[in-house]
């Protein structure tokens, strides 16, 4: 029970940076074509992860955040639950924006 709870809170966190990816490309005057190149991925890479149509490694997305100037900071994570982390989380359909600025940490997932 308690390492689904985790594993979810780490799927949403993986989806908010996303978001954040996508916010700091725009942000930085950058086209998808733009980080594609920066990144050594395909424009059809970098449509789809933002579009959460695709969720590749996090060694790849910690790549691509790299690839646009975008720092991500790691925590170490327990090593009995790597092995469930290592599995690529599904994509999740967005149906509204999320007002991450008042989000609730502490909340149930």
């Amino acid at each position: 029970m308690i390492l689904n709870k985790i594993i979810n809170k780490f799927e949403i966190m993986y989806q908010r940076l996303v978001v954040q990816f996508k916010k700091e490309r725009k942000a930085k005057g950058m086209s998808q074509d733009d980080a594609a190149l920066n990144c050594g991925v395909t424009l059809s890479a970098i449509s789809k992860v933002e579009r959460n149509k695709r969720s590749p490694k996090l060694e790849t997305f910690m790549e691509m955040c790299k690839g646009i100037g975008f720092m991500v900071v790691m925590i170490p994570i327990p090593e009995e639950i790597m092995p469930e982390l290592k599995r690529v989380p599904e994509p999740v359909e967005v149906k509204e924006e999320i007002d991450y600025d008042n989000w609730d940490y502490e909340g149930e997932v």
